[in-house]
């Protein structure tokens, strides 16, 4: 079995072989096997899950149960001990964990990066996270606690542990009406507000990193992919992604499709579409969630992207505590205005804010005309922007 004490050696071992060509690579791997075999099946995981978060663009998926490092349980890393996995993504994973230096404590969350990411990009991503945290003070946000680097070499990051269930899973448990859910949201676009006005992006917005607490607050977790809106790392160097786009498909905005630099709109686009499944259970844009940016352009009204099965529609009606046909009626008007604003493909022409978002679910709530446009008349606007940009001599 390998353990713990043999992270370092791995963690050259990886470093020597990814940098090899494909047939080196294969040859170093069959030396390997014939003098350390335990060795050589180790580096063959850590090479897959290298290759998956390349693939992934480092993308920090939802927590999923994974397999525990041997050993890392009950484990001290710097003055905490490891009790327990709480899920792993493509950059990390993360743990609960508690202080054992100051008598009893509360649990904390402990992300490590991966060690197939040791000495790679994975590395200045993790410490762009941190210091993006760092500067981040809200109550709405995971706190960052703590930084440091264990004895093997992984970095880590010291965050509040949140006691809480992904925000669609809230509501639906709770069977929260339309109005609960849109205040529940709100409270994240507080949270979003507060990064953004310290020019952070998150880019990750979806009911994973948005966890309801008992008590019924919102908390924001997992910065692990978002970037400064000036497009500058922590240090102020220009950060390149190589190619990678990394996103969550389902929540990302068309720009992060096509590679474009990002901004607050991007937030609300992601906003945008948690808002629409919050509403109607169903996601905006159908089966094509993960196909591109390209069926951006082809978002479905809140009303019809209610399914016609009359048991299934009954049942997201359910969880929201009314009737199909209430909730049909309620999908419409205002409500659409607002989805429809908030999920345009050019980003632009979105909300200019978080908090303009937010003001117009006020307005809603309230009672209040909101201020996004009526789909007439975006359009008629559509259509004269059309004449506008059209050639001299085209008539």
């Amino acid at each position: 079995m390998v353990g713990i004490r043999h992270w370092p050696q791995l963690s050259r071992l990886l470093d020597e072989i990814l940098d090899l060509d494909e047939p080196d690579r294969r040859q170093r791997l069959v030396e390997l096997d014939a003098a350390h075999p335990r060795l050589a099946d180790a580096v063959r995981a850590l090479l897959g899950a290298a290759r998956q978060a390349e693939a992934e663009g480092f993308l920090e998926g939802s927590l999923q149960p994974a397999a525990a490092p041997p050993g890392l349980i009950g484990r001290r890393i710097g003055a905490y001990r490891i009790e327990a996995e709480l899920g792993c993504g493509g950059t990390g994973s993360v743990w609960r964990a508690r202080r054992i230096d100051a008598g009893p404590s509360e649990p904390v969350a402990i992300k490590l990066l991966h060690l197939a990411l040791l000495g790679r990009t994975g590395a200045a991503r993790f410490e762009r996270e941190a210091a993006m945290l760092a500067r981040l003070d809200h109550p709405g946000i995971a706190r960052l606690l703590d930084t440091g680097v264990t004895p093997d070499g992984q970095p880590y990051v010291v965050l509040e542990h949140v006691d809480g269930r992904p925000i669609d899973q809230h509501c639906d448990t709770l069977r929260l009406g339309i109005d609960a859910r849109l205040a529940l949201l709100m409270q994240a676009m507080a949270s979003l507000a507060h990064a953004h006005a310290l020019g952070i992006v998150h880019r990750d917005i979806k009911p994973a990193n948005l966890l309801v607490t008992p008590e019924g607050w919102v908390k924001l977790l997992d910065f692990g992919i978002a970037k400064w809106m000036d497009g500058t790392d922590a240090a102020g160097g220009a950060v390149t992604e190589a190619g990678r786009r990394p996103m969550t498909p389902r929540y990302a905005a068309p720009e992060q499709f096509d590679g474009q630099p990002v901004s607050a709109a991007t937030d609300v686009y992601g906003l945008g579409v948690l808002l629409f499944e919050l509403l109607c259970g169903e996601p905006p844009v159908g089966a094509l969630a993960e196909a591109g940016a390209t069926c951006r352009t082809h978002v479905r009204r809140l009303a019809d992207a209610l399914p016609r099965d009359a048991g299934v529609a009954a049942a997201i009606a359910g969880a929201r505590s009314t009737t199909p046909a209430r909730l049909r009626r309620r999908l419409q008007g205002d409500l659409q205005r607002i989805v429809s604003m908030a999920l345009r493909s050019q980003a632009d022409e979105r909300y200019a804010s978080i908090d303009a978002f937010a003001d117009d679910l006020r307005r809603y709530l309230d009672g209040r005309p909101v201020a996004a446009p009526s789909e007439a008349i975006t359009r008629r606007l559509a259509a004269l922007a059309c004449l506008v940009r059209r050639p001299s001599g085209i008539s």
